[in-house]
């Protein structure tokens, strides 16, 4: 039985981590404060929260098992949650499982406040990301690399530039490089657009997606979202000309169970059946465009999530205290 617990408190340490998102922070979509435990007199606490994008990761059921305090192009190990959320209990029944997963930091604001306009890079690497359905790009710009979102027609080699300033006549753009939504042509196909200046993109982040620009009026920009909605957004915030890469990724035929096993998803209930069609659908009308004007200021409430290895043991051999 000691054995037991001491593997598990190796494998799986306890952890605390930020349950609501910061929308006052640039580029951040989770704040954690990590905490290893490793004897009751011994702890070792970040001294400051990572600013990268966790919000994906932790709803995936994963964790950084090592995390850094700042950014780093280096893989980092994760630990899996099995779907169990603050109270220990598994909230998300179909997550479980899986290949050892390794995250790598993606950067999403290409070009920050105090950096050179225009900032130029060089494409050096394009891998998979195993915990986003999109290819990361490794960039190397002076003495600094990072990972980045790529774009469907980037190559390694291939030079990308990342600007903020808007000409007084529109610009195609070449693909690949980044510009704000206002610099840009009516009919433009771009990805990874921010909702508000230097806030990290958000929308049309994911494999194959891409928005369009509609139309300009004033200082705002009318965009047509993946889902077909329209966004408004100021002229200053950032995109990508083209579209994010690995666009056949929904054609992808897993082909047996286990495949999604492997992936860490585990089985529906068989209860939901997806609706055929047979007697129709309602054809509602599309909503009105969302505006984003400025983004709230909220505090983030910061809350305990403490995972026991010694119960998880005792829950695999019905023994739960829950």
């Amino acid at each position: 039985m000691n054995c037991i617990k001491q593997k598990a408190n190796n494998f799986l340490p306890c952890i605390n981590f930020v349950s609501s998102i910061l929308r006052s922070e640039l580029h951040v979509s989770a704040v954690c404060n990590w905490k290893w435990k490793r004897s009751p007199n011994k702890a070792h606490e970040l001294p400051e929260p990572i600013k990268t994008s966790l919000g994906r990761l932790v709803s995936r059921g994963m964790v950084p098992k090592d995390p850094p305090t700042g950014y780093t192009a280096k893989p980092i190990k994760v630990v899996k949650t099995g779907g169990r959320g603050v109270t220990g209990r598994i909230e998300i029944r179909r997550i479980g499982g899986g290949k050892p997963v390794v995250w790598h930091m993606a950067d999403l604001v290409r070009i920050s406040s105090h950096e050179a306009d225009p900032k130029i890079e060089v494409i050096k690497d394009i891998i998979s990301e195993q915990t986003r359905s999109a290819y990361l790009a490794l960039v190397v710009g002076g003495e600094h690399k990072r990972w980045i979102l790529a774009t469907a027609n980037m190559k390694v080699g291939d030079i990308i530039q990342s600007t903020r300033e808007i000409p007084a006549v529109p610009i195609s753009g070449q693909p690949g490089d980044s510009h704000p939504v206002g610099a840009l042509a009516i009919g433009t196909q771009v990805c990874a657009v921010e909702r508000f200046p230097y806030g990290g993109s958000k929308v049309a982040n994911s494999a194959g997606n891409s928005a369009i620009i509609k139309k300009k009026v004033g200082d705002k920009v009318y965009l047509q979202m993946p889902s077909k909605r329209e966004m408004v957004v100021d002229e200053n915030c950032l995109c990508v000309v083209g579209r994010i890469s690995n666009i056949s990724k929904n054609k992808i035929v897993l082909g047996k169970a286990g495949a999604s096993r492997w992936l860490g998803i585990r089985p529906k209930s068989g209860l939901w059946m997806r609706k055929t069609g047979l007697h129709g659908r309602k054809i509602k009308p599309l909503k009105k465009p969302r505006h984003y004007e400025e983004p709230k200021e909220e505090e983030a409430e910061y809350k305990t999530f403490t995972v026991d290895p010694f119960l998880f043991n005792r829950k695999r051999r019905g023994l739960s205290y829950f």
